[in-house]
């Protein structure tokens, strides 16, 4: 997913556009956008109008994102009509802010999602089990999918533990997985009533955990401010860095690592047993929240 388009206005080098309007537009994929979009508060203390263009996927999340004057949706059919006097890619905003390790705005949550439908959500995924929402696989296009996704089936071992619940976040054909595994595998689909990804914020906010390999679930989850678990191959996009099991991008989430290349076995076994942990003390929890409710 490249950007398609050229303009001709000129690049904007991060000095002050003061009464004048800046179009910053999405170059790359979805998950770029959700992880890059923290910079727009940065960019609105420079200048006037900011105008973001951004796949259809993220525009019913984005809409009331602070810093963003005009939201235009991204198109590989045609260029905006919109007006502006400058304009820069949103992966250009890190080299021109001087971004180094130290100094990554990690403030979140800076993505919310919508308290409406939150809200309908709360009362259906009420109840005491530990709700993890997971996804297996990215898009089959993405030139790295065949090593940073892996399987439904993989997952098997944590539906396994008592007083969990899976939910699937997937999306796309790697779903098909939950109809041949259903027999096997007890999870409820909450994907299919997904439209956009301001559906799957409102998800995320009523679960205890998202665990993700390397999609934008996983990077929307951080933006919430939710605890995420990411997992990742043994050579891993560049952002993620190496040997840690935390992101200086998202405050939220921990990392797990392939200790060889293809070595999901180990990786699956480390969260099965971490898993078991956070389990057992929100049981734990739940029980004790409830002999209080009784006296």
């Amino acid at each position: 997913m490249l950007y398609p388009h050229h303009h001709d206005a000129p690049r904007w080098d991060g000095s002050s556009f003061a009464d004048k309007r800046l179009f910053v537009h999405c170059e790359q994929g979805l998950g770029d956008a959700i992880q890059f979009v923290r910079y727009l508060p940065m960019v609105k203390t420079r200048g006037g109008t900011v105008i973001f263009e951004v796949w259809k996927p993220l525009l019913g999340l984005l809409r009331s994102f602070k810093c963003i004057d005009e939201l235009v949706e991204l198109s590989s059919e045609g260029k905006s009509d919109v007006n502006f006097d400058l304009y820069v890619s949103l992966l250009d905003l890190p080299n021109i802010f001087g971004t180094t390790l130290e100094t990554i705005p990690d403030e979140v949550p800076y993505i919310r999602a919508d308290r409406e439908k939150a809200k309908r959500l709360r009362q259906r995924l009420s109840g005491s089990v530990f709700k993890v929402g997971i996804v297996w696989a990215g898009k089959s296009t993405h030139g790295n999918d065949h090593n940073r996704s892996c399987t439904l089936k993989s997952f098997s071992q944590l539906a396994q533990i008592d007083g969990v619940q899976l939910y699937s976040l997937q999306k796309d054909s790697a779903a098909l997985q939950l109809t041949e595994l259903k027999m096997t595998i007890a999870i409820e689909n909450l994907a299919e009533e997904c439209e956009d990804f301001s559906d799957t914020a409102a998800v995320i906010e009523n679960l205890e955990l998202v665990i993700s390999v390397d999609t934008a679930v996983a990077h929307l989850a951080g933006a919430m401010g939710e605890d995420v678990w990411t997992l990742l191959p043994f050579a891993p996009d560049w952002r993620w860095m190496l040997g840690r099991d935390n992101s200086p991008w998202y405050l939220t989430m921990r990392l797990f690592r392939q200790p060889e290349p293809g070595c999901w076995e180990d990786v699956f076994q480390r969260v099965a047993e971490q898993l078991q942990i956070l389990a057992d003390k929100y049981r734990i929890r739940e029980q004790k929240t409830k002999e209080l409710s009784r006296t």
